[in-house]
């Protein structure tokens, strides 16, 4: 369950981090995404001390939403790092 709750967003969530992150720049979407995924983390540790369900369910949801879009965040540094080979 605390899976599938994460790879909700990530069905369609890198399309608009893709927009997000030419409009933005890379390196803010990166640090905004990462923010996204601490946040998110910081939940599910909240969640499991509190052996609440909906706040762990609530926290993987919100790491979601920064996980998959931290990748093309990732991949878009790396294409600006070597570009021109």
């Amino acid at each position: 369950m605390l899976f599938s709750i994460y790879s909700i967003p990530n069905t369609l969530l890198p399309f608009f981090g893709g927009a997000c992150v030419d409009r933005v720049g890379s390196s803010r979407s990166l640090v905004s995404f990462g923010f996204l995924t601490l946040a998110g983390q910081i939940l599910v540790s909240v969640g499991g001390f509190a052996r609440s369900w909906p706040i762990m369910l609530a926290g993987r949801f919100i790491y979601g939403l920064g996980g998959e879009n931290i990748c093309v965040a990732c991949s878009t540094v790396l294409n600006e790092w070597f570009d021109g080979g």
